[in-house]
């Protein structure tokens, strides 16, 4: 056989290879089910077959250039599987009579590993930091140091991880839908600009105690002097819209009385 038709065997021969372990690495991002192990098998089979070539005749260049390719292949198959959980994913926790929604935000840093943060919205918390994170085929586990939980869950599609959250002792079931985008509160109530009163914020010191005390002013339109109203908040660490659970009370209450001619602070 002579050297030019050995050569443009060779090639084909490693095309050929190169053609499976693609249409592998789709089959494995595509169904989620084929584990890592069939790459193995597969450049292992590939490593054979260009060893059996190479003991006929070395020509390197054509066979060193598959062996570059193939390391970049499955680096990026890699980066998809992980990819392919990365967003908001929503559940809710339920815990006797009350139901919490939460929300894990997964995102992918230094080329492939995930980090989390987790939402409470109906607490009014939001970018705890979690981790570490360690997705493994098809199971995601997610520590909470600070919250002394840890999430546990089953990747079953593109949509759905179904899982357990465990804290303090305590376990429930959490089931994670994905959504098409970041989360954010329904909250019809809430007033939107542009409105027919004026805002500012304000701000003064209580020289007795050495603090700074800071809120919001609301003045009707039109010429006063408008009667006014100072809203103070309860116990508990609060806004200036005593805002809990995603709703703004203060804000709402506000707008109401701004609108019908009475300046609020």
């Amino acid at each position: 056989m002579g050297e030019a038709s050995f050569v443009s065997r060779s090639f084909y021969v490693c095309l050929g290879w190169v053609k499976g372990l693609l249409k592998c690495s789709r089959f494995i991002c595509d169904n989620q089910i084929t584990t890592q192990l069939t790459y193995a098998l597969e450049i292992h089979t590939f490593a054979l077959e260009i060893i059996r070539l190479i003991m006929k005749k070395t020509y390197f260049a054509s066979i060193l250039a598959v062996f570059l390719f193939i390391p970049n292949t499955l680096q990026a198959q890699n980066i998809t599987d992980t990819n392919s959980i990365t967003g908001s994913w929503l559940g809710k926790i339920t815990a006797g009579a009350i139901e919490l929604r939460v929300v894990f935000n997964l995102s992918v840093v230094e080329k492939d590993s995930l980090v989390a943060t987790l939402d409470s919205p109906d607490q009014g918390a939001k970018g705890i930091k979690l981790g570490p994170v360690t997705f493994t085929g098809e199971t995601l586990k997610i520590s909470a140091g600070s919250l002394l939980a840890e999430y546990n869950g089953t990747i079953k599609n593109d949509t759905l991880i179904e899982g357990t959250w465990k804290q303090a002792g305590n376990s429930a079931a959490l089931n994670l839908v994905k959504l098409k985008a970041a989360f954010t509160l329904n909250r019809p109530q809430e007033p939107k600009p542009p409105f027919p009163y004026t805002s500012e914020d304000v701000t003064f010191t209580n020289d007795k105690f050495n603090i700074k005390l800071a809120g919001t002013l609301t003045i009707p339109s039109g010429n006063g002097p408008f009667p006014t109203v100072i809203l103070i908040t309860g116990s508990g660490a609060q806004n200036r819209n005593e805002e809990i659970m995603g709703h703004k009370p203060f804000m709402i209450i506000a707008d109401y009385l701004s609108r019908n001619g009475i300046a609020v602070s």
